[in-house]
């Protein structure tokens, strides 16, 4: 049976003048994946309306889900949820994710309402549909915070997972997720970042080795985080990304280091100086190698930014008293934000 997952977020730190009309940043048919920027999410998210609406409509205290109420009202509904919405989010823009594939499930726990508006199910398949999807989902977001330096994070809006029958007539899931609604609104997005995000979104989204690192840089994007929270996510993610790409940079550095001396003083130099083997590299050497690969000309600078962040890491877990309101949050982002990118670019 067909099935499709349905996820819209918003993206806080753009405007809604974004984006006139929307813009597909990645589509790819082979996996059934599409992902979308839009200022007007309406028409996207019928099935997530619908999805919401019946869960509200459905009578409280009763066990037998069949027992709703009117498409009416239900119409009703779902003009609500569309009106919260606009009135949340009047100049917001936003994140939509869908996917379509294939999913055999029973006709046990299927139910059709009284009025015969919708058919809903509770047997949900052994891996949740949107489960699946997660990695995706988080990588394609992950694509846009590094190409776009206004995002300051992104809030979940709702989702939901919908069979279709062989007549085309959708079967709701009983476990859609509403997130909270929060607005916030910084500047314009330009097309040169548009059409840069749909590159790069192109190399992020199937890469499940960037899976972990995406989520502990959208960890530290929440909201209501603490300062000191948010450095350790940045700070881990970094350091993930610095250890999972040495190697390809480590010999990258060599080759260049063999075309500009001889032999006889390579060899000479790497048997002195930690024998050439990545595994006896400090964190710092290592960085210092990745940042020279990746952005020699700041090498320097970012070099004195990451000891320093180090330092107060290390003051931390140690238990010595720092100072959690001067952590330099934003540029340990933005550092990593453009190594993430000039890697991901660069392969």
């Amino acid at each position: 049976m067909k099935f499709a997952y349905f996820c819209l977020l918003h993206i806080r730190g753009l405007v809604r003048s974004s984006v006139e009309k929307d813009e597909k940043i990645f589509v790819d048919s082979t996996i059934g994946i599409q992902v979308i920027l839009t200022s007007n999410p309406d028409p996207l998210c019928f099935h997530i309306d619908k999805s919401h609406s019946i869960l509200g409509m459905i009578e409280p205290g009763r066990s037998d889900i069949e027992k709703s109420k009117t498409i009416e009202e239900n119409t009703l509904y779902v003009n609500k949820l569309i009106d919260n919405r606009r009135k949340e989010y009047p100049n917001g823009l936003f994140l939509y994710f869908e996917a379509i594939g294939e999913e055999e499930i029973g006709s046990e726990n299927v139910y059709t309402s009284d009025a015969g508006n919708y058919i809903i199910t509770t047997k949900t398949p052994k891996v949740p549909i949107q489960a699946r999807y997660e990695a995706q989902v988080r990588l394609a977001k992950l694509a846009l915070y590094l190409e776009i330096g206004a995002i300051v994070g992104f809030k979940q809006i709702g989702n939901s997972s919908v069979f279709f029958d062989v007549n085309e007539k959708p079967i709701y899931i009983f476990n859609l997720q509403m997130g909270q609604v929060h607005g916030y609104l910084s500047r314009q997005l330009s097309r040169e970042e548009i059409v840069c995000t749909q590159q790069l979104i192109s190399h992020v989204i199937g890469d499940a080795s960037l899976e972990r690192i995406a989520q502990l840089l959208e960890k530290s994007l929440e909201e209501r985080l603490e300062q000191i929270n948010k450095f350790i996510y940045v700070w881990m993610a970094l350091e993930i990304f610095i250890n999972k790409t040495f190697n390809h940079h480590h010999d990258r550095f060599r080759v260049r280091l063999f075309k500009s001396v001889s032999s006889t003083v390579a060899d000479a130099y790497f048997d002195r100086d930690n024998k050439g083997r990545p595994s006896s590299f400090t964190l710092v050497q290592k960085f210092v190698i990745v940042s020279d690969q990746l952005d020699s000309e700041h090498t320097e600078t970012d070099t004195n930014l990451f000891k320093h962040c180090k330092t107060l890491r290390d003051s931390f877990m140690h238990g010595e008293p720092i100072d959690f309101s001067s952590l330099p949050v934003d540029k340990l982002q933005t550092l990593i934000r453009k190594l993430l990118r000039l890697y991901i670019n660069s392969q």
